[in-house]
């Protein structure tokens, strides 16, 4: 049966590459923002959806947050993908004004940038192949884009400086959303969102503890007002089912899934 899934696109942007490699074989449909991938993800043809969820530099995606925070949807799976950020354009770093990037992009090299054009102008897209592309059309050379190598390649871009992320082990964790809860019986860890009440924090540690639950990751996300949890373990496992059953009793709370945790991908 053929399994049709929504990811940001155009083609050859970095939730592509996940997508392929998360779900090989599923059939694509491309959306311009992550809002879109939600709406396009509730139609009855799409059965997945694959988001940014977190970036090691620039942290977390709220759109995706707040996209997972509000529908009926679980995460399936992970995968974490090396990000490399270039500078490319078809003049030379002394002739760059304005700079196009996407926001999370320009994030992750700010401190590359500020070196290297201090009094640039940045300019906000929606991809990095939306960056290319626009590039592409201005063909002016006081106009240089933050992009992958791969977009470089396909438009013909010269790069100009290669690698201006801040961190070389900078990485994108990927998720992969379903309809239907994944049923995984393998050593998993488990998401849970916590809507923020008072006292949440020390209570939840405490609650942790007496239930010998190991922590994972425990976030504040200020922009949405909760706490973004992974534990180990899953959710069919008894010791977490009763650690989550009382969250629940006490807590305003969102299952996310029960997934396997993802290895870090190679680049491409």
């Amino acid at each position: 049966m053929s399994k049709n899934l929504v990811t940001l696109g155009p083609s050859g942007t970095f939730s592509h590459r996940a997508a392929q490699y998360l779900l090989p074989d599923a059939s694509i449909v491309f959306a311009k923002t992550i809002e879109e991938v939600f709406q396009e993800f509730a139609t009855d043809p799409i059965d997945y959806a694959v988001l940014p969820l977190r970036n090691s530099i620039s942290g977390w995606i709220h759109s995706s947050i707040d996209g997972l925070a509000k529908c009926p949807y679980t995460i399936s799976a992970e995968a974490r993908l090396p990000v490399k950020h270039h500078l490319a354009g078809f003049g030379s770093l002394k002739d760059a004004r304005k700079i196009l990037t996407h926001p999370h992009s320009y994030k992750q090299c700010k401190e590359t940038i500020d070196q290297l054009i201090p009094s640039a102008e940045i300019i906000f897209t929606d991809s990095n192949i939306d960056s290319a592309e626009k590039l592409i059309q201005k063909k002016d050379k006081t106009f240089v884009a933050i992009i992958p190598e791969n977009a470089a390649i396909l438009y013909d871009i010269p790069m100009l400086q290669k690698d201006i992320e801040e961190d070389e082990s900078n990485e994108t964790t990927f998720i992969l959303v379903t309809k239907i809860p994944s049923k995984t019986f393998q050593t998993a860890k488990t998401a849970i969102l916590l809507f923020e009440t008072e006292n949440i924090r020390s209570n939840l540690r405490e609650i942790l503890k007496d239930n010998h639950i190991d922590l994972i990751l425990m976030d504040f996300i200020d922009e949405h007002s909760l706490y973004y949890m992974e534990i180990k373990g899953n959710i069919t496992d008894l010791k977490i089912r009763n650690f989550y059953d009382k969250l629940e009793n006490k807590y305003n709370i969102k299952f996310l899934g029960s997934y396997v945790k993802s290895c870090k991908q190679p680049s491409s």
